[in-house]
């Protein structure tokens, strides 16, 4: 299993004391690092692949990289790899994309991608949430996405950005994604 990391730093907004505001920015950026590598590291721990990846670019580069063989491609639903804009650049490659949550896809279809996510090169997935401690926590509606993350595709990759690290256990992430 592989599963990347990455940090997104919002713009910086105006303030009237930019050295205050470019010293905390700092400090909040040093500790969302640490944050990540900590995670990082817990999550080697458990056996997976771990990467962290300082920004939302760099995250973008690794998994094109990571993807590069892949004749197709399940994508498991994520904001975060919506974000990173992946689908596009892989299909360019030349890969199959099975995004089941493409919009005015009928059902018929939907319900096929979602069966061959099962046995893809690569499942390309977020998660709800994991803890500092590196557990991962998914819920999922259908059980798809839950399905192809534990078992079938050759390739299982999982993306977070740091705006899912829980910073205590696996009840805190239940209750971080019951939440959000």
């Amino acid at each position: 299993y592989f599963f990347a990391l990455f940090q997104f730093i919002p713009p910086q907004l105006p303030c009237y004391n930019n050295r205050m505001n470019d010293n905390t920015s700092e400090i909040k950026s040093r500790v969302s690092a640490l944050l990540c590598h900590r995670t990082v590291e817990n999550l080697v721990k458990h056996n997976f692949d771990a990467h962290y990846c300082e920004s939302a670019a760099a995250a973008t580069a690794f998994l094109l990289n990571a993807a590069a063989h892949a004749k197709t491609i399940g994508f498991g639903g994520s904001r975060s790899l919506a974000d990173l804009n992946l689908e596009t650049s892989l299909a360019a490659a030349g890969a199959e994309i099975l995004n089941h949550n493409k919009p005015d896809l009928p059902a018929d279809v939907k319900n096929d991608f979602m069966h061959r996510q099962q046995t893809c090169d690569l499942f390309l997935s977020g998660v709800n949430a994991v803890t500092v401690n590196g557990e991962i926590v998914n819920i999922d509606g259908v059980g798809n996405r839950v399905s192809a993350s534990i078992y079938g595709p050759t390739k299982i990759m999982l993306v977070a950005g740091r705006n899912k690290i829980v910073n205590g256990d696996v009840g805190d992430a239940i209750k971080r994604v019951k939440d959000d």
